[in-house]
């Protein structure tokens, strides 16, 4: 047997572990570009949805006043 025989197929293991753990990092990181993308998306249809509906909604009508269409505002009695 020669020195350093059983160095290569060492060397090669610790290639395909680090070959492995490369790959998985790879995966992992795609998962949470995934998981991000997901949440600002959900997010940004949150932020509109919210804003239509304060654009749109008026709520009861403050005492002595009235809902004006035309000018989208109150107006007193």
């Amino acid at each position: 047997m020669t020195p350093g025989a059983g160095t290569g197929i060492d060397k090669r293991e610790e290639r395909r572990r680090r070959a492995e753990l490369a790959q998985e990092a790879k995966v992992v990181q795609l998962k949470q570009q995934v998981l991000r993308r997901r949440v600002l998306i959900a997010a940004g249809i949150l932020a509109v949805a919210a804003f239509v509906w304060a654009a749109t909604h008026r709520g009861s009508a403050p005492a002595g006043r009235v809902w004006s269409p035309e000018h989208g505002h109150w107006h007193d009695q």
